[in-house]
């Protein structure tokens, strides 16, 4: 008998766990709903109350991350559930921190006042903490958070840090490197030495991610240069052991320098005519190996081939190494990829934009063959609009394996600009903007400014709508109002006023190939020619009227049309007044820019312009209508500095004719991720031919040249340009400047 009560004195409570729940009781809770808590339980009513379901809901309320404390039992088929709730967050504070703002660290954290304290949370953002230090170079960082109770169950959060001295790159070093020095190879990398004058990069400090990125980079620039079986064997970074900083060390193995040997292209595709391909190819056999060059070609091949509706073929490069006389054999093979299907397309983050202004940029449909290059096209096109922060344009798998989805992410910008501004300028001196222009007025694309410029030299008001798809076709529409006031005393003796109103259309006629149309209506006079200045333009005081159509043609293929690298744009564009108006006269002006990218961040700029305007029906022509030269368009000349000009009273002529030309090299000083470039350039050119002569008037076509330098700055105050040229072929009678500079601000 006593064997049996003991045998149920054991087994009561695991009875009582097999009873059914009747209902649930919650405790404890203040902020949190009841009925969300049972949304968490995993035992309702009606159901059987064991330690393993038990404990399931326990640990359910626990992941919720509302609570630091949970109790469940079973009392009487009543399930009892009492919670003690995490606190609320009232503030967040930072002591000992100097290298990193408070407002940088905050950026930074999960956490945030009225949210919820959880452990986990604060490891989270305790490892935040310490990783945005390790990047600024402070490995002994050290952070500790300190928690502070207040009433209602609230907390104030405090993070003490401890910062350590900052782990600076004291030297960089390279072992077995024979091709290069180590300043040669010291370029090429990201990691810089610590030195006074990299004050605005922290490329000084060592980050293990740049120390990955370096080797990469250490890899390419020796691939570039012949060296196909180069390695890094070693990259190490060791703390001094005075912890005042790190030693890069890069232990290398160039191996040997081969050449390019035979190159061919091999198609496995009927209907490619492999003979027109063999320009687009990069590799020439006795130049160096360079796997720059086998990717550009690559790209060149795969692009034409796109545009030729060769959608699924792929480029597959096939490298044979000759050992015996250091050749790399190259063979281009052109074969069938897999055929993939654009299925649809996402767009994401546009608050404001509405889905078709991004839809139209896109240059593939749902149902096209996937096209790279198309792709890659419909990225820079949707960059260029310049509304998004950001933009980010890949694929992702379909419903079916032939099916990919078009996934476009942006993050949006500020288009709207209210600006009160100003800067100065060699040319226009002290200048001042009020200006208001919204480049995607109410999401829609379209654009809308009102921009009011006052300087020593120009006075500007411009009310101008364009509307890039008119009438739902490609074809962008703008219509402008615009007043003008311009002083030219400084080089021409007369002050000029333009008032009038006008509108253009712009529209593609091939995927690079842009025409534009448009009219405008001036009333032009010449004003304030004081009694000194020359007779040629005392003649022309006084006002008359213009009216003129202009056409336009651009062929476009640079990479980008805010930051090119690479191609060229090319426009021709007439201009003709003599339908009404008192002003008859044809104006033709050609340009041509070509763009290099030599390597990374060093872009080559060509540019060739000319330009020929004759009066008709034998009309002479007015002083502001000629062209002049300088400043911005010759480096080395006042603006009218050089050509035509009457020396009795040194006032410039302006000229009939001009050509020009610029070659310009753009390259980093260290300083790229500031926006700070240096430039080296030489402009020539010649400006020349009245359509009538007489006495003190100067009029030869003779060349003029300048070189220089420049350097450049996107500053959060607005761009800046500074250039120093000197002229190296001249007239005694030109007019000369040293210094130029450019700079604009809005505040």
């Amino acid at each position: 008998m006593r064997f049996l009560f003991f045998i149920l004195a054991l087994c009561a409570p695991m009875l009582a766990f097999a009873g059914a729940i009747s209902s649930i009781e919650i405790k404890g809770n203040e902020r949190t709903d009841a009925n969300t808590i049972r949304t968490y339980l995993t035992l309702h009513e009606g159901d059987e109350a064991t330690s393993a379901t038990l404990d399931k809901s326990v640990r359910a309320l626990f992941h919720s991350g509302l609570f630091r404390d949970v109790n469940v039992g079973e009392e009487g088929g009543v399930l009892m559930v009492t919670v003690k709730e995490n606190p609320i967050i009232n503030r967040i504070a930072f002591e000992g921190n100097s290298a990193l703002s408070s407002d940088k660290l905050k950026d930074e954290l999960r956490l945030s006042p009225r949210s919820i304290y959880t452990l986990a949370k604060v490891q989270d953002d305790m490892d935040r903490i310490n990783q945005l230090y390790r990047s600024k170079g402070y490995f002994a960082a050290k952070v500790q958070p300190q928690i502070i109770e207040r009433d209602q169950n609230r907390v104030d959060l405090v993070f003490k840090v401890v910062e350590g001295q900052d782990s600076g790159i004291r030297r960089i070093d390279f072992i077995g490197s024979k091709a290069f020095s180590p300043g040669e190879l010291r370029e090429q990398i990201f990691s810089v030495e610590q030195a006074w004058w990299n004050f605005l990069t922290n490329n000084d400090v060592y980050d293990p991610d740049r120390l990955n990125a370096d080797q990469e980079k250490l890899k390419r620039y020796y691939n570039q240069h012949g060296y196909a079986d180069f390695r890094v064997q070693n990259a190490v970074a060791e703390f001094s052991p005075d912890q005042s900083g790190f030693y890069l060390t890069f232990t290398v193995n160039e191996g040997a320098r081969y050449q390019f040997g035979k190159v061919e292209i091999e198609s496995q595709k009927d209907g490619v005519d492999t003979k027109a391909l063999q320009d687009l190819i990069k590799t020439t056999p006795g130049d160096w190996y360079n796997s720059d060059k086998i990717e550009d070609t690559i790209n060149a091949i795969t692009n034409n081939l796109n545009r030729k509706n060769f959608a699924f073929l792929v480029v597959d490069p096939q490298v044979k190494r000759n050992e015996s006389d250091h050749t790399i054999d190259i063979k281009y093979t052109l074969k069938d990829g897999p055929k993939v299907y654009v299925e649809r397309i996402d767009i994401k983050g546009n608050l404001r934009t509405q889905d078709h202004v991004i839809r139209r940029e896109i240059t593939l449909a749902e149902g096209d063959p996937l096209n790279p290059t198309k792709l890659k096209q419909s990225e820079q096109n949707i960059k260029d609009l310049n509304y998004f922060k950001r933009v980010n344009v890949k694929t992702v798998d379909g419903s079916a394996s032939d099916r990919k989805i078009i996934d476009v992410s942006v993050e949006e910008q500020s288009t709207g600009d209210l600006s009160l501004g100003g800067g100065y300028s060699t040319l226009d001196g002290v200048l001042a903007n009020v200006g208001i222009k919204e480049r995607n007025l109410l999401g829609r694309g379209q654009t809308l400014s009102l921009q009011t410029e006052l300087s020593q030299r120009r006075d500007t008001a411009d009310l101008s709508f364009t509307e890039p798809y008119f009438l739902e076709r490609n074809v962008s529409a703008t219509v402008d109002v615009f007043d003008t006031r311009t002083d030219n005393t400084n080089y021409s003796s007369y002050v000029e006023q333009r008032a009038g109103a006008g509108f253009r259309f712009g529209y593609k006629l091939s995927e690079y190939l842009t025409q534009e149309l448009g009219y405008r209506f001036t009333y032009d006079r010449i004003a304030d020619v004081p009694d000194g200045a020359s007779i040629y333009i005392l003649e022309q005081e006084g006002h008359r009227t213009i009216s003129m159509f202009s056409h336009t043609l651009t062929y476009d293929r640079r990479d980008s049309r805010l930051e090119p690298t690479q191609g060229y744009v090319t426009s021709l564009s007439t201009d003709f007044a003599g339908v009404g108006g008192s002003t008859k006269y044809v104006r033709n002006v050609a340009n041509l820019t070509h763009y290099w990218s030599l390597s990374d961040d060093w872009t080559m700029e060509l540019l060739g312009e000319a330009g020929y305007i004759y009066g008709l029906n034998g009309q002479n022509l007015n002083i502001n209508d000629r062209f002049f030269l300088g400043a911005d368009t010759f480096r080395g000349f006042r603006y009218g500095g050089l050509g035509p000009r009457d020396t009795s009273t040194s006032d410039s002529l302006g000229g009939n004719e001009y050509a020009r030309g610029t070659a310009e090299l753009g390259f980093p000083v260290g300083l790229q991720d500031e926006g700070i470039k240096a430039y080296v350039f030489s402009d020539a050119g010649t400006i020349s031919k009245l359509g009538f002569s007489g006495p003190n008037v100067v009029n030869d076509t003779d060349l003029r040249m300048s070189a220089g330098l420049g350097i450049s700055w996107k500053s959060p105050f607005g761009p800046i340009r500074i250039d120093i040229a000197q002229p190296i072929l001249k007239k005694d009678y030109d007019e000369t400047e040293l210094l130029h500079v450019g700079f604009g601000a809005k505040f």
